[in-house]
């Protein structure tokens, strides 16, 4: 049996209950969407465009306690604040648990989750996913874009992570020992050399909860999706798609924080 450690067992449980409450229904919804702001790190604005008309319940955690007692305009947009004594050290690794563990957090209420990071901007909800159902199998679990730079590959992205500091020489040792270990297990290494993906855009179709204790697992030594998402989504029936191909729908401001932005 997969265990947590105690602090985000009690983080997936605590925001599990807050949404149980809010929907305060005995049967599943087919659809939701979630993030997070934690940290300062984004603002609320693109999602509320996103979701301005939106028929599907979208939930927000954050750490801002101003977000979540405003009122807005979409009632199934539900902003959930997280109290200090659930959160993380770390407020990104605080928002990481939210996208990993949509499995667990959701897996009561709906049949399927879509994480969205707050950089991202979607003109039309609906011809989205009316795209997405078209171009993706009926049995995926997962469904993601690939990245935007079609010939970045997990060895082009850990370079590129050691090139700007954002992190150590050792500890991509020990991610790429542990890509290795993993991949050559499954006689995969050749995802060494394929696309990564995107991990701003995630459609849980199916959710599985053990594709989040797996992915958590990883997370421990890196909390960068290009390294993970290889490897995790390799081990279920995904679709990746080409962001090109959804240009009209969807837009991505790189690294948006409004800290960067302005």
């Amino acid at each position: 049996m997969n265990k947590l450690d105690n602090n985000i067992d009690l983080l997936v449980k605590f925001s599990s209950e807050k949404i149980k409450n809010i929907l305060d229904s005995h049967f599943k919804f087919e659809l939701c969407f979630v993030s997070a702001i934690f940290g300062e790190s984004d603002r609320i604005d693109f999602l509320l465009k996103n979701f301005n008309n939106v028929d599907k319940f979208v939930f927000i955690f954050t750490d801002d306690n101003y977000l979540a007692t405003k009122k807005y305009d979409n009632t199934m947009f539900k902003v959930i604040y997280i109290p200090e004594n659930f959160r993380l050290k770390n407020p990104r690794l605080t928002a990481k648990v939210f996208k990993i563990f949509i499995p667990l957090i959701c897996e009561k209420f709906f049949n399927s989750a879509i994480w969205l990071d707050a950089n991202l901007i979607i003109t039309d909800c609906d011809r989205l996913l009316d795209f997405i159902e078209k171009k993706s199998k009926a049995n995926d679990t997962i469904i993601l874009f690939n990245h935007r730079k079609k010939t970045r590959n997990i060895i082009r992205e850990i370079i590129q992570i050691y090139i700007f500091g954002k992190d150590s020489f050792l500890n991509l040792l020990k991610v790429s020992f542990y890509l290795f270990m993993h991949l050559y297990k499954d006689k995969r290494l050749d995802i060494f050399f394929k696309t990564i993906f995107c991990g701003g855009f995630i459609y849980f179709k199916k959710l599985d909860k053990n594709i989040s204790y797996y992915w958590w697992e990883f997370i421990k030594l890196s909390i960068r999706d290009q390294l993970s998402l290889p490897l995790i989504v390799n081990k279920n029936r995904f679709t990746s798609l080409s962001l090109s191909d959804f240009k009209k729908f969807i837009l991505s401001v790189e690294h948006l924080t409004y800290k960067h932005y302005h």
